[in-house]
């Protein structure tokens, strides 16, 4: 009687974690969180922005701009905030876009440990440019010294206190 209870234990284990996992899995596969931030590009640049790490619990902010000064940000409750920047500031975008060595800063490598290695957060970001798309991650490229990317994280800071409740 005694083994059979084990038994009726384990197996109920194993089938929980072999569901659970499914399930997580099913629902985590090829999607970045917070629904679809990007759209139809216009002619010039698009950035998209993705957070990732210690904010995966909570929800992790999107942002995406695009040239014409249309912003999208989702919050980390998955709220959608749309505006639009100012043209002085769409234009230091483009000047700094302009600035920027893509193939240097693809080439560079991070030093260093990773913030989410102990749960802050790191960023994807995905940028169309010149009908050129390009791809870094702050955990993977040496992005912190390249003014572009610094110039975009003012901007997602002041985005999330202009939406912050």
């Amino acid at each position: 009687m005694l083994k059979h209870v084990y038994l009726i234990f384990i197996s109920t284990f194993v089938f929980g974690l072999l569901a659970g996992s499914i399930l997580f899995l099913s629902s985590h596969m090829d999607q970045e969180g917070g629904g679809d931030i990007t759209g139809d590009t216009p002619s010039g640049y698009a950035i998209a922005v993705y957070g990732y790490g210690g904010c995966e619990r909570v929800g992790c902010p999107l942002y995406h701009v695009t040239q014409d000064g249309s912003y999208v940000f989702i919050d980390s409750t998955g709220t959608r905030h749309e505006g639009t920047i100012p043209f002085e500031s769409r234009r230091d975008i483009g000047d700094a876009l302009r600035a920027t060595h893509f193939a240097e800063v693809s080439a560079s490598t991070f030093e260093g440990q990773c913030p989410i290695i102990y749960d802050g957060m790191a960023y994807r970001y995905d940028i169309t440019y010149q009908e050129h798309e390009y791809h870094f991650d702050s955990c993977a490229q040496a992005l912190e010294g390249v003014p572009l990317f610094s110039m975009l994280n003012e901007y997602f800071t002041q985005f999330s206190e202009k939406h912050a409740e």
